[in-house]
């Protein structure tokens, strides 16, 4: 159920983050730019929600997110790595942004559960 739940967040934050980041390339952005823009939209929303609906995580909120931003960043730094190896490639810089998202979901799910908001009873 907890995956459902981060899904359903992700898909808004995705939505929110993906239209970021084409209207900033948009207005001239650079697409290096512009995904950062997207990804840094979505970060404290995606926590308050992931946080309180999808893990109800009820520890110290302020030790909860420097954990959140460690996660985010790591999956950030993976789907931002491969955005630019794709673009590099050829492919068109919004479909490979598009194809940067599920990298940074799962990655960001598996943090989550482990790591930034882990059941008190498995740490």
């Amino acid at each position: 159920m907890r995956f459902v739940r981060f899904l359903v967040v992700g898909v808004l934050n995705s939505a929110i983050g993906l239209a970021l980041i084409y209207a900033a390339m948009a207005i001239g952005a650079d697409y290096r730019v512009a995904n950062a823009i997207g990804y840094a939209g979505g970060i404290l929303i995606s926590f308050v929600v992931n946080r309180g609906w999808t893990f109800a995580h009820d520890g110290d909120w302020r030790a909860s997110f420097v954990r959140w931003l460690v996660v985010v960043g790591v999956a950030y730094a993976a789907q931002f790595i491969l955005v630019v190896w794709l673009h590099g490639l050829g492919v068109d810089a919004r479909l490979a942004q598009a194809l940067g998202v599920p990298v940074y979901t799962l990655l960001s799910f598996l943090g989550a559960r482990r790591f930034a908001f882990p059941d008190r009873a498995t740490g």
